[in-house]
């Protein structure tokens, strides 16, 4: 019940921008912990992308890369986490 709380308050005090990051974040990631550290600034986006992928990219080193498959989802996640981690500090810097 406390960490269902606690999470409802922090995703109530999201500013519209952060929600939206934050949707993106956890939707791309799989993950709503790496979403949050995103938020925080616990986790840069590149460190978010290692978290997110470490499976697929054990996976990959394992049984092999498909071509454009694999390289075009890793490109992708960088491309949303990069997004959502700018629109989580510049909506920080704008409430300051």
């Amino acid at each position: 019940p406390e960490a269902k709380t606690k999470l409802n308050e922090v995703l109530t005090e999201l500013d519209d921008i952060q929600f939206a990051a934050m949707e993106s974040a956890v939707a791309t990631s799989k993950s709503f912990a790496i979403g949050l550290a995103l938020l925080d600034g616990f986790l840069n986006a590149d460190e978010a992308l290692e978290a997110a992928r470490c499976d697929e990219e054990f996976q990959a080193r394992v049984w092999g890369e498909v071509e454009g498959g694999h390289d075009i989802d890793r490109a992708d996640c960088r491309v949303r986490l990069a997004a959502a981690s700018t629109a989580f500090r510049t909506s920080k810097v704008m409430k300051d």
